[in-house]
């Protein structure tokens, strides 16, 4: 079933409609607003990651009720692959997503370790291969290869390549930030979330331990640090993991939460990479967030930081999932929780276009 919680339909930041009128700030151009048509048995239950594609349509994991929904630009529910289980094209806990083309989709269940693949055109099952990884990754596919977020203290890498038929990690590549290096109890314990993508022959990657983006040439175990600038987004609070690390048992959800997050990287052009990231607030059972988009221009070494990416910006309980995002190409797409003008909860997905034309571009010192 659907999920709001009762302060939910009375806290509205905006009053979201299917027209869902927003305005965006430079760098963003609102595209569209529709509401996603929910019925009984099709609808948006407690969304997990999504994927944008080539035509529009959006894939999404959802975790409680076990399943992949394809949603069309109009809102309208395609189709639902999955249902709970173990067997075959069943999910336990579905959550990363990712796409190779516009043919396939790569789902990995951590309850199962294993990842299940899609086809798109068909929406039928390709295979199920494992996937031996002891954090929840994030996955992306590179030249065909299916790449994972792996912390390895050894090696001090971040990223492995899935050996498919065995799940095995190989060709580990990247680095640690500093912070998790020096104390690995914090990457281990709690704080293990980081996102990549390969953009040509680099890869990009930003980790929730830091306010750095971080890049190196495929297959690399060195990597360029890029330090992008806090303007409007929390960043991570100098101080904040030592205060954790010194007394966790006095840790609460707006202490673990006070920072922004890393959720989204994908290449916008050929020479610029967008990164999301997400500012969640916490006041006593309910949280709200808010995501900022940077974009890095990795050949002019320049940045535009932090543009907030409008949303409803609703409080929900901490039990429910804040809004998530997508990017391709030059769109992000965002998925949110909102209420019509009767109160009625809704699922709005949100569409811009990023201009980077109407960007206000910082140098960034070497």
């Amino acid at each position: 079933m659907r999920f709001i919680s009762a302060s939910f339909a009375c806290s509205v930041a905006i009053a979201a409609t299917s027209s869902g009128q927003v305005s965006a700030p430079r760098g963003l151009r609102v595209l569209d607003s529709v509401r996603v048509l929910e019925s009984d048995t099709l609808f948006v239950s407690r969304p997990t990651q999504m994927v944008l594609g080539a035509r529009g349509n959006v894939y999404l994991t959802e975790s409680r009720e076990a399943r992949v929904l394809d949603i069309a630009p109009t809102g309208r529910i395609n189709g639902v692959f999955g249902r709970k289980g173990r067997g075959p094209g069943e999910f336990e806990s579905p959550s990363a997503i990712t796409m190779l083309g516009d043919t396939v989709l790569a789902v990995y269940d951590h309850a199962t370790k294993r990842v299940t693949l899609i086809d798109i055109q068909r929406w039928t099952l390709k295979r199920v291969s494992p996937l031996l990884t002891q954090w929840l990754p994030a996955i992306k596919f590179y030249d065909g290869d299916l790449f994972v977020t792996s912390w390895d203290f050894e090696t001090k890498t971040s990223i492995a390549r899935v050996v498919e038929g065995t799940g095995a990690l190989e060709d580990r590549q990247g680095v640690i930030p500093s912070l998790g290096a020096q104390t690995q109890m914090l990457i281990t314990g709690a704080f293990w979330n980081g996102t990549f993508a390969p953009v040509g022959d680099q890869m990009f990657a930003m980790f929730e331990v830091s306010n750095s983006l971080y890049a190196w040439k495929r297959g690399a175990r060195e990597a360029r640090e890029i330090a992008l600038p806090v303007v409007r987004r929390r960043g991570v609070p100098p101080g904040l993991f030592g205060t954790l690390l010194q007394d966790p048992a006095k840790a609460t959800p707006a202490m673990l939460l006070d920072r922004s997050a890393p959720v989204a990287i994908a290449p916008v052009s050929a020479d610029i990479v967008g990164i999301v990231t997400v500012d969640a607030k916490v006041t006593s059972e309910q949280w709200s967030g808010v995501h900022y988009l940077t974009l890095y221009d990795h050949r002019r070494n320049r940045v535009c930081a932090d543009v907030p990416v409008p949303a409803s910006q609703i409080k929900v309980a901490l039990m429910d999932p804040l809004p998530i995002v997508a990017l391709h190409g030059d769109i992000l797409a965002l998925l949110e929780q909102a209420v019509d003008q009767a109160g009625d909860p809704v699922q709005l997905l949100r569409r811009y276009r990023i201009e980077p034309s109407q960007c206000a571009w910082t140098a960034i010192a070497r």
